[in-house]
């Protein structure tokens, strides 16, 4: 299953970043900054630089789903 994990290096992210890829699953997380987004891509997920509260930043940022997947 592919996961958008929003808050991947937060408290509760980082526990569960490593659970998700070790299942199997295909993992997008999401992180303010440029350290935690080089974090999640060494724990082998992908990762999009993104605050949630810059509402200009975050508008059209989501990564497009893919019915396929």
């Amino acid at each position: 299953m592919r996961v958008l994990l929003a808050g991947a290096t937060g408290a509760i992210g980082r526990q569960m970043l490593p659970l998700l890829l070790s299942a199997g699953h295909t993992v997008v997380g999401t992180s303010r900054s440029a350290s935690g987004v080089a974090a999640i891509r060494a724990a082998g997920a992908d990762a999009v630089r993104l605050d949630v509260f810059d509402r200009d930043a975050t508008s059209g940022r989501s990564p497009t789903p893919d019915p396929t997947r």
